[in-house]
């Protein structure tokens, strides 16, 4: 078996020390030097390695010999139409790709890009992608993508809780095979990472703080003053507000991150989401994301106050007075659903997240959808029962966040 192999040296150091039957062509994330390289050959000298930080960089492309690299046809560049608009945003994170650059630019270096890993492929007859994280770079998304379309299986690790994550197999549908299983279990003993999560978190909620780690506080204040004017407007923007009137809160993403892209889908655009809570009757509490976004503007905040029922709320306002007064919480793919959910609070899911079959946690993607959430979410109880089902059900998917365990863990979702 071929397994191409995405993740950072110690990630690809296990694989290599665990699957040593099975060809292995890997891209390490660390910087790739001489001497990390003979180490990571010393453990599997089966493996082939590429460089993360090269193969996400424009130029790369400049070092191939396209007289060597198949074409492209018609059918693989419009079977990945969903794809190419995707790594479009993606490139907004790359640094070798400039704001200035021309659409023209871009283009031809997703179809480079497209052409490149069809043909690796192919050429190496990958049976296999295995992806320590979520896709999000661009190019590792063209390979994501490259495999569902020919017929490649695919497994990319999910971060869930602290020391605990699961591979999905699509990014589209992240618990495909899970909604049927869970209401099978009635009292289950959860493992003691739900009961953690299930009892401290609903009924004597006491916020995860980051400690003050200097170089979390030095990032922190760095952000601030890179963005002074654009924090400044932010607030400027802000109203007073009313916690005690029904409404529904919307923390901001940080953007751009695999949560929204491409885990959000059409969403990774979060004014779409709050344009469709707008239209509901409710008041809308948008809080910007304490770290803010490079990818925020002044005529970003502009659009927000300008839609009807939306009020921009200072980012200082407590969080989770925010998700213990709100009518529900929307999000694309936020941490805050789950938070929400674990208090008996509802939750508007405009994206795929491992939380999206949770009782009280409602998908939606239209402004439909989000009336008939609301009818729900007025007559919705929560139930402890049916989420202990849910926790219950999620554990035979898990594996623990060190990396021998997940190896193990693909090797048996795989046969191997």
């Amino acid at each position: 078996m071929n397994i191409l192999i995405l993740g950072d040296h110690k990630f690809i150091a296990e694989a290599g020390r665990t699957i040593k039957d099975h060809k292995l062509f890997c891209i390490v994330g660390d910087r790739l030097t001489l001497p990390l390289k003979m180490k990571l050959l010393q453990i599997n000298k089966n493996m082939t390695l590429h460089p993360h930080k090269k193969l996400k960089n424009f130029n790369f492309f400049r070092t191939v010999d396209w007289t060597k690299v198949t074409p492209l046809d018609q059918y693989t560049i419009e079977g990945m139409r969903d794809c190419e608009s995707e790594v479009m945003k993606m490139y907004e994170r790359i640094k070798s790709i400039k704001p200035n650059d021309s659409f023209d630019t871009r283009k031809s270096h997703y179809l480079a890009c497209l052409r490149y890993w069809s043909y690796y492929l192919a050429v190496n007859k990958i049976d296999v992608f295995l992806a320590a994280f979520v896709p999000h770079m661009g190019y590792d998304f063209v390979i994501y993508n490259l495999c569902k379309f020919k017929g490649i299986k695919t497994f990319t690790n999910y971060f869930l809780f602290p020391d605990w994550g699961y591979f999905i197999e699509s990014i589209k549908d992240p618990m495909a095979g899970f909604e049927p299983l869970y209401g099978n279990f009635k009292y289950p003993r959860l493992k003691s990472i739900f009961e953690e999560y299930l009892n401290n978190k609903p009924l004597s909620y006491k916020p995860i703080t980051i400690p003050n780690v200097p170089r979390v506080v030095e990032f922190q204040k760095k952000v601030r003053i890179m963005y002074k004017d654009l924090f400044d407007f932010y607030k400027s923007c802000c109203k007073k507000f009313d916690i005690n009137k029904p409404f529904i809160y919307v923390p901001l993403h940080y953007q751009y991150e695999a949560s929204t892209c491409p885990l959000g889908g059409v969403f990774v655009d979060q004014l779409l989401m709050i344009e469709i809570l707008s239209f509901t009757g409710y008041t809308i509490y948008v809080k910007e994301h304490p770290h803010m976004s490079k990818n925020r503007s002044i005529a970003y905040y502009n659009r927000l106050t300008k839609m009807r029922n939306v009020h921009l709320i200072p980012v200082e306002t407590n969080h989770y007075t925010l998700i213990n007064k709100a009518f529900a919480v929307a999000t694309v793919t936020g941490t805050a659903g789950w938070e929400a959910i674990l208090k008996g609070k509802c939750c508007l899911l405009f994206g795929n997240i491992y939380y999206q079959y949770l009782p009280g946690c409602f998908s939606v993607g239209s402004y439909p959808d989000v009336m008939r959430a609301i009818q729900e979410i007025r007559s919705f109880k929560f139930d402890k029962e049916k989420v202990e089902a849910y926790l219950k059900g999620l554990e035979p998917f898990l594996h623990s966040l060190n990396y021998n365990s997940m190896i193990l863990k693909f090797k048996e979702r795989i046969g191997i």
